[in-house]
């Protein structure tokens, strides 16, 4: 049995989401990466950086949320969360997630530890500042992208789709104004509602409400 290791709400969230959607058997550790958890030996054992989320399988660790998601969706064909290779749609399908990799989630990585990006407190509450702006922007870009689909691939749902979720729950963490993001709400409420979803949020405990 696979083990994922996971925060709650981090991007660790898709992969559990895309698991439970699948049916592939797990087993879930909960790593406290505020309460140094991930800075232990045993753990950097695991993920030399100390990231979540790993999937240790049998053939050995995955890290990555893309990749995984990916990897759990190629090997679990019948579940129809990812298209055929070599289509157009597949090419697509990659492009959201590497696009979630490289706009949000770094900009996210700004705003909520800038003391990785600067030494002095002027320049580290500057990054801040910046990650934050960052941030609105490309969610808002996400949701531009959102206008007129029930889906990120359209009328079908697949592994971008609660990778997306997580941004919109970060947004939403920071307080931003999500209201504004009409495409982007929808979708998160169409996700959230699905009952794979609703599972994965159980188990990692986050607040009830991300499940009404």
């Amino acid at each position: 049995m696979d083990t994922l290791y996971y925060y709650p709400g981090a991007c660790s969230l898709s992969v559990h989401a895309v698991l439970e959607e699948t049916g592939h058997p797990y087993a879930a550790r909960r790593i406290d990466i505020h309460g140094g958890d991930n800075d232990t030996p045993a753990y950097r054992a695991i993920h030399p950086r100390g990231l979540v989320p790993v999937l240790e399988t049998s053939e050995g660790l995955l890290t990555e949320a893309p990749a995984i998601l990916l990897h759990l969706a190629d090997l679990h064909p019948e579940a129809g969360l990812v298209p055929p290779s070599g289509t157009l749609a597949r090419t697509r399908c990659h492009e959201w997630l590497l696009l979630g990799a490289t706009h949000p989630h770094p900009a996210f990585a700004r705003l909520m530890r800038a003391e990785r990006f600067a030494s002095d407190a002027p320049a580290v509450e500057a990054v801040r500042t910046q990650g934050r702006a960052d941030f609105w922007e490309a969610v808002r870009h996400l949701d531009e992208r959102l206008a007129g689909k029930s889906w990120a691939l359209g009328e079908t749902y697949s592994v971008c789709d609660p990778y997306l979720m997580v941004f919109f729950l970060w947004a939403r963490f920071v307080g931003l104004p999500v209201g504004e993001l009409t495409a982007y709400s929808a979708h998160f409420a169409r996700v959230t509602a699905r009952p794979a979803v609703r599972r994965a949020i159980a188990a990692e405990e986050l607040p009830v409400e991300l499940a009404a």
